[in-house]
Order: C-alpha cells, then structure tokens, then sequence
C-alpha cells in the first residue's frame, strides 16, 4: 500500500498492473521469437536440392523450398515487361528457374567472383508454354534436336524454381515470410509491453519519488479529496494522481485555467490547467463533460478548485484571459534569458 487514501492506493496499484501485463507482453514477444526461429529452422531442414524435387514422386512436391548450386544460367523467355525464365546447370544437370527482373540484377552482381551461386525459391510445375521455349533454346544451345516434348522430363524434369532475392534475417535466403506471422506479432507486443512497462516504471517512480513531508500531507486530515478530478488538496500541495502523481506547491503556480476537449464537434471532456512558475504545465482535474448536467458539474467543479487555490496563493492567475497569456509569454522569455 502506498498510503492511506483508498483512490491514491488505486492510481499506485494501477502502476504497478502496467509494469506486470508491459512484461507478460515482452515475455510474450520473447516466445514469438522463439516459436519464429523454431519454424524456420524446420523449415531449413525441410529445404532440398532441386534435383531431388524433380526426383520426388510427391504429389505435394509443388510450393516447397528448394536451392540450387547454379554455376550459371542464361535467359530463354520472358513473361510479361519484368520476369523471365532460365536455364540453369551445376556440373551434373540441367534447370529451368524463374525470377524477375528485379531478383535477376541482383544475382546478376552476386555471380561476380564466385564459381557458383546458391538460389533459393519455391517449386512449381513448368508451364506447358515455357516447355516449348525451353526445347528451343536448349536444342539451339546443343546445335542438335536432342530434347523434344517426349524426353523432356529426362532433360529437365517437371519442376522449376521460383527464384526469391536474399533479403531473409533468419538467413534462409528469400523466405522472412516464413515466420512472418511471429515476426508481425511480436513487433506489436513489443511495442505495446514497452509502452506498458515504461509508463508503468515512470508513473510508480512518481508516487515512490515523493519527499516524505509531502506524502505525509496526502494523508492529513485537513487535506480534501476531490475524487471526480482525480486531486486532492493539502495545506501546501495540490496532488494529482491521474496516471502518475504530481504534487504542486501553490506558492509555485502561476497560472490556472479550463480548457475543453472535443471529440467530431462533441464536448467530451474538461481539464484544468496548472501552469507553474518554471513554465512546465500539469494538466489535471480531467472530468467526463457528456450531458449538459455533467458540463455544469464540471464546470462548477473547476471554478470551485480555482476559487480554492487563489485563496492558497492570491497571485495566481485565473481563467484563459488575453492579460494572463500576455503575463505567461513574458515569464517565458524571461526563463529563456536566464
């Protein structure tokens, strides 16, 4: 328990709820990592040479991953303004492979120096079209009609290589999706548990952080409580326990005015503004404002605070007045010469 007030002891063990759900959400992050590189690594057990997906009798042989050891591969067609399928070899067969343009020029630089190159991508049955571009190109590569619609799957098997860029932080070139559901999901709670952890940490330092003269005011008898704002009022301290805690001494404030927030032209909610000599401003007193009776309540609310606070320190300022702005600009550039 923080103290003795009922509201204030909420507003403390609402800090603390934030610091236990910002960690389960950042442990939860921590499992998504987990569960994600688990997934990838099945999958990298799971990824096979292209030979052996030809090979395979299969019938969900098509949509998986697989890679290929090119020692080079020329361009044979084309699909539209960006893509184009190739024949690839190593130093025992034969591929067709497919890629875009885009995923063509980066291999096209990462061939430079190598003897060969890695290629991930998806399976996919050969198009019929592309068959007879290949038996083509093939057969003009050779000087001889070695390859025709019958021994084609001698030559070249019923499988092709969609080929993907190496962009993967798993290291599984090409295929981050795999784990992209993790990857989503744990991006988002760790956002939310830090949001969660760090406002936590910060509003349950705000409560702890208090002198002890001062906390002991929250608790004085003479002290009044104004739970439908959120304060309390001392006989030196304002206290404002929305979120965190501010204590403000009256001798400090220079400035006290409402101001209205608007939801679609809708009037929702009032604050009250605690300017203070330094130029740093405390907004408190936040009130629901929905209904015309609510409005009033709140309004009166506000000016009762007020009233109470010029009684605390005669010269505060009050009220949203062209004077008052006037004498809070002067205190800034005042602040800023010092």
């Amino acid at each position: 328990m923080y103290s003795g007030n009922r509201n204030v002891d909420k507003a403390y063990k609402k800090t603390m709820t934030s610091i236990v759900i910002g960690a389960i959400f950042l442990s939860l992050t921590v499992l998504l990592l987990i569960l994600g590189t688990m997934k990838v690594s099945r999958y990298r057990k799971d990824v096979i040479h292209l030979n052996d997906a030809i090979l395979s009798e299969d019938k969900d042989k098509y949509g998986k991953i697989a890679y290929l050891d090119a020692l080079n591969f020329f361009e044979f067609a084309t699909y539209g303004d960006d893509y184009g399928y190739y024949i690839a070899y190593d130093d025992d067969f034969y591929y067709l492979i497919g890629m875009s343009d885009k995923v063509f020029d980066h291999f096209a630089e990462e061939f430079e120096g190598k003897e060969y190159l890695r290629l991930y991508g998806y399976t996919e049955k050969i198009p019929a079209e592309v068959r007879g571009f290949a038996i083509e190109a093939i057969n003009e590569e050779l000087g001889e009609n070695s390859v025709t619609e019958d021994n084609f799957n001698d030559a070249f098997g019923d499988t092709l290589l969609k080929v993907e860029k190496e962009k993967s932080v798993f290291g599984l070139s090409g295929f981050y999706e795999i784990a992209a559901m993790e990857v989503v999901l744990g991006a988002f709670s760790l956002v939310i548990g830090l949001i969660l952890l760090l406002t936590g940490l910060s509003q349950r330092k705000s409560f702890e952080t208090l002198p002890v003269d001062v906390r002991a005011e929250i608790d004085a008898p003479e002290t009044t409580e104004r739970p439908d704002l959120k304060l309390l009022l001392g006989n030196r301290h304002l206290f404002s326990y929305a979120g965190k805690i501010d204590a403000v001494d009256y001798d400090d404030i220079f400035w006290v005015y409402p101001t209205q927030h608007s939801t679609n032209g809708i009037h929702d909610y009032n604050f009250l503004n605690i300017v203070k000599k330094d130029g740093s401003k405390i907004v408190c007193g936040n009130s629901s404002a929905f209904g015309k009776k609510r409005r009033e309540q709140t309004t009166d609310s506000h000016i009762g605070i007020m009233e109470y606070l010029h009684e605390k320190n005669p010269e505060i300022r009050l009220g949203y007045l062209e004077e008052n702005l006037n004498a809070y600009n002067e205190l800034v550039k005042s602040l800023k010469k010092k």
